[in-house]
């Protein structure tokens, strides 16, 4: 946090003197290690020192968002080998948008494979039968490790030996619009080219089971 101690700023245990004669000559050096559009108003305060601080707060939150987001991602990355499967690392830094989209996964056993971008992750759910396009029809859909947004577009052949290894193909695609969200319950608009209109996801049993359905 970033606090105002007499003639000090304090962020996050950092000290910056406001009344350092070179303030405004280190202040110059603001711009290399944050960058221009965190600091252009410093020139309007003439307080590099105040900017250097509250631009190093900005930086700090931005890491943690990123820590947090990597570790969403590490049972992902645990369950591969990527120099066997072409299946994405997950670090690459894309915009996303609400990306909705369900991968038709031929393993042993056939499944369709439920995303939905949420906190700069793809949220997933294995669904064992063909998702619903009608009202009425409801499936079970298993939750199942996070993975990275780019994901979304991979199609390919997992290799034998490799966790989910087969055939991977987008089976639709699109964009959702999220109405509402609770622990155990989400609903959501999907604009797909087969599946349109409003879905639910209600968890029923344990933490992993959810139940996938289009709503009246």
């Amino acid at each position: 946090m970033m606090k105002d101690i007499g003639h000090n700023t304090h962020v996050e245990g950092l000290v910056f003197s406001r009344n350092s004669r070179n303030s405004k000559t280190h202040g110059f050096g603001i711009f290399a290690y944050i960058g221009i559009p965190n600091c252009i108003y410093a020139f309007k305060k003439s307080d590099f020192c105040e900017a250097f601080a509250r631009a190093t707060h900005i930086r700090l939150l931005f890491h943690n968002f990123l820590w947090v987001r990597q570790m969403g991602l590490e049972e992902y990355r645990k369950k591969r080998d990527f120099k066997k499967t072409d299946e994405t690392k997950g670090y690459k830094k894309l915009k996303g948008g609400n990306i909705y989209g369900i991968q038709k996964h031929q393993t042993r056993h056939l499944h369709y494979d439920l995303r939905l971008e949420m906190n700069g992750v793809l949220k997933s759910w294995a669904i064992p039968k063909t998702p619903p396009t009608e009202i009425g029809i409801k499936r079970l859909a298993v939750q199942v490790e996070d993975h990275p947004i780019d994901y979304s577009s991979f199609e390919g052949i997992i290799p034998e030996g490799e966790y989910g290894a087969g055939t991977v193909e987008i089976w639709d695609k699109g964009k959702y619009i999220l109405k509402e969200k609770n622990e155990d319950k989400l609903i959501f608009e999907i604009r797909g080219n087969k599946l349109k209109g409003d879905y639910c996801l209600v968890r029923f049993k344990g933490k992993k089971n959810w139940l996938f359905f289009k709503k009246k």
